[in-house]
């Protein structure tokens, strides 16, 4: 028998108001991926889908099969929001560029192998305890996951164990480490990329230099840039 109500949590990953009173939403679901579902009378003055659909916040919607993959929400509610998100613009500009590479990189109807992740990281950044830049490694390193590309931090690509010091550079081609004399990166920036890979759930490495967690965060970025062009 075909359902043509689910109900599940969701994470708002975009919103398009729609004619006068609507509004069209990409949401990331817990159980059924990602979705476009379409709140119907939300901009009205007195509409009780409003306060269950917010970005930076995780909600409870229950939807009916509309036309196409569309569906419509008959419910929502906040379940939990993470209001600390707003107060930061940096945190903030981050969320929003990982909501969008979410929708980008996600067809409708799968991907729900990232909700946790980005429940985590919406915890993560709303308790705000621990840098930034060890945050976005922490995601970044989920989502090349997802997509099947972690890198291999363990081997050169002559597959020689790589050394505990000494100066690296990355082969992009090869997605791998390689000793360099002249390479921009050390032993400490392996070390945290070993170590947050294998967390669940995002963590703070203790005296990881500033500089080591930006230069490693900025190689995450390239290698996800690779997948969103």
């Amino acid at each position: 028998m075909k359902i043509n109500t689910i109900s599940d949590s969701v994470f708002v990953l975009s919103r398009v108001n729609y004619g006068e009173t609507d509004r069209i939403l990409t949401v990331l679901s817990a159980g059924h991926g990602k979705l476009s579902v379409i709140a119907k009378g939300v901009r009205a003055g007195k509409s009780k889908l409003a306060g269950g659909i917010e970005l930076f916040a995780e909600n409870k919607l229950v939807l009916l099969k509309g036309k196409g993959d569309l569906y419509i929400v008959t419910s929502s509610r906040m379940e939990k929001y993470f209001g600390d998100i707003a107060k930061d613009i940096d945190v903030s500009t981050y969320v929003y560029e990982c909501l969008k590479m979410i929708n980008k990189l996600v067809p409708v109807g799968s991907g729900d192998e990232y909700y946790e992740p980005l429940k985590n990281l919406l915890e993560a950044l709303d308790k705000n305890k621990i840098p930034l830049a060890q945050i976005k490694i922490w995601f970044g390193l989920k989502v090349l996951r997802n997509l099947g590309s972690t890198p291999n931090f363990i081997t050169s690509y002559k597959s020689q164990d790589l050394p505990r010091d000494g100066k690296f550079e990355y082969d992009f081609d090869k997605h791998c480490f390689f000793e360099n004399p002249r390479g921009i990166y050390f032993a400490d920036h392996i070390k945290i990329l070993r170590h947050l890979d294998k967390t669940t759930k995002p963590i703070e490495i203790k005296g990881a230099v500033g500089d080591t967690t930006e230069q490693t965060s900025h190689l995450v970025h390239l290698l996800i840039r690779e997948h969103v062009q």
